[in-house]
């Protein structure tokens, strides 16, 4: 319990948006460690990573209900 409230203070709201939980998503899971030549591979890998994960509708919908990012689907 203490453990979870100080990421909670040090994070803020930052994970706690659906939103967030998408560039988090991409970074740490898609394209987080693989090099980048240059901004154009940037944006390549980003948009090709955002293409794939608009296809993964039911990995989208997780992100809704998290414990907390349940507020934005209105579950909680």
């Amino acid at each position: 319990m203490y453990r979870g409230s100080v990421v909670k203070r040090l994070l803020g709201g930052y994970l706690y948006n659906p939103d967030k939980q998408v560039w988090n998503e991409v970074k740490n899971n898609r394209i987080g460690k693989q090099p980048v030549k240059n901004k154009e591979d940037l944006k390549a890998r980003l948009t090709s990573a955002l293409d794939s994960l608009e296809q993964n509708t039911r990995r989208i919908i997780s992100f809704f209900h998290l414990p907390d990012t349940q507020y934005a689907a209105g579950v909680a």
